[in-house]
């Protein structure tokens, strides 16, 4: 039963964007609907799991307690986001619905899929890659398909139907942007290893070549920038003497011809036109991020430390023309809740941060960086979403350890 309900929240978070549930009538962002329909279904579902896990024990309660002893870096995340629930609800008056689904569900997914057992991680890493490179086609169908989207993009209730970015699966183009680029770099930490090896410089280089109709300015440059490191960290490593798989050599030798057959045709058939329409003209995108830090000048101390009235804030964003959004979750959560509120809820979450990263395998780091520097340049994890249960579930998938590596074959290799 776990297996198979890994196995559908996998698929859910991957194939079900937030923009999805809405076409189909979920009330996900409006304020009608039932309460289970503000949170997505795979995090109703990853709650189901955790309590059948718990119940394990016998008593739920006395299992959760046993599943929280596991891992105690938990204790302080959660004992964060109930502070900000409480604080936002009380004081500021405003949803907690973010910190429930953005946070504690990714937490929640985080304690369903750890210590996978390697046959059933295996299988749930073939459907993420299958997922994946469905949603990198998708990409591509939508860039040549003269507008048409899997779904249409809203934000704060109007249709940017005239959005060139694919939107594709995940639903979102910096969503699509952030996770794909950050998947590009686990299959270079060795997250391909469950592929046939035939397949693994496909996926890798349909996923790379996607940045580009998802318009990911920021996630293409961080996602060429890991990867110039790793193969930086590679080479310096093989100079020193450590072993290397002659197979990398041929793999390259096939991939690098490839590629630039692959960056000339996709140049001649037009692909790269809307990164580089986005970089020649961003639509206000980089004066949006300059303009957001003008709305401390409104700030008294008071309001800096402990938040402002929600009401005067958003006169405030409305007035330099960041309906939109905020496109820094830090500067969000600062303009938001307040320095204080920051200050409590950041170190737990870097917590949780550091705890993924001891459960995975050596390099996620590098991932788990690709990530949050992506985040910080949109609004990303300062807006109620499932892209970090996604994340969480990629990386503990991927680069879930392998029970049978030896210290001698953990060298970061490229797929």
């Amino acid at each position: 039963m776990l297996a198979a309900g890994r196995m559908l929240v996998t698929g859910l978070l991957l194939a079900v964007s937030p923009l999805l549930l809405f076409m189909l009538g979920w009330q996900y962002f409006d304020t009608g609907g039932s309460p289970i329909e503000k949170f997505h279904p795979a995090i109703l579902l990853s709650t189901g799991l955790l309590l059948i896990m718990a119940s394990a024990h016998g008593n739920p309660l006395t299992g959760l307690l046993a599943l929280l002893a596991r891992t105690p870096v938990m204790l302080p995340f959660f004992a964060a986001n109930a502070f900000m629930m409480l604080y936002a609800s009380l004081v500021l008056h405003l949803p907690v619905t973010i910190f429930i689904e953005t946070f504690i569900g990714a937490a929640l997914v985080s304690l369903v899929f750890r210590d996978l057992p390697e046959p059933e991680g295996r299988s749930l890493a073939l459907l993420v890659h299958a997922l994946i490179f469905a949603d990198v086609l998708l990409g591509f169908y939508e860039q040549f398909s003269g507008g048409w989207h899997l779904t249409p993009l809203i934000i704060n209730g109007e249709d940017l139907s005239d959005e060139p970015r694919s939107t594709a699966l995940l639903g979102h183009p910096l969503a699509n942007a952030c996770l794909v680029g950050a998947y590009v770099v686990m299959l270079a930490l060795g997250g391909a290893r469950d592929l046939p090896v035939l397949l693994r410089p496909v996926c890798f280089l349909a996923a790379l070549a996607s940045l580009v109709p998802f318009g990911g300015r920021a996630a293409t440059a961080l996602t060429l920038l890991c990867l110039a490191y790793l193969g930086l960290v590679r080479v310096w490593a093989i100079l020193r003497g450590a072993p290397f798989d002659s197979r990398s050599i041929i793999a390259g030798l096939v991939i690098v011809p490839l590629a630039g057959l692959g960056l000339v045709t996709g140049f001649e058939m037009g692909l790269f036109d809307t990164l580089v329409n986005r970089l020649v003209d961003d639509d206000g995108s980089a004066s949006t991020r300059i303009e957001m830090f003008a709305l401390f000048r409104y700030l008294s101390l008071e309001d800096l430390m402990f938040g402002p009235d929600q009401a005067t804030l958003m006169t405030w964003v409305r007035l330099h023309g960041l309906e939109y959004g905020i496109e820094s979750f830090v500067v969000a959560f600062i303009l938001n809740y307040g320095l204080l509120c920051t200050a409590v809820f950041f170190p737990p979450l870097a917590l949780f941060f550091y705890h993924l990263m001891k459960s995975s395998r050596p390099g996620a780091w590098l991932a788990i960086f690709h990530f949050l520097a992506v985040s910080l340049t949109s609004i990303s994890l300062s807006s109620k979403s499932p892209t970090l249960s996604v994340f969480v579930v990629l990386l503990a998938v991927l680069l879930r350890r392998d029970p049978y590596a030896n210290s001698a074959s953990r060298h970061l290799r490229m797929p």
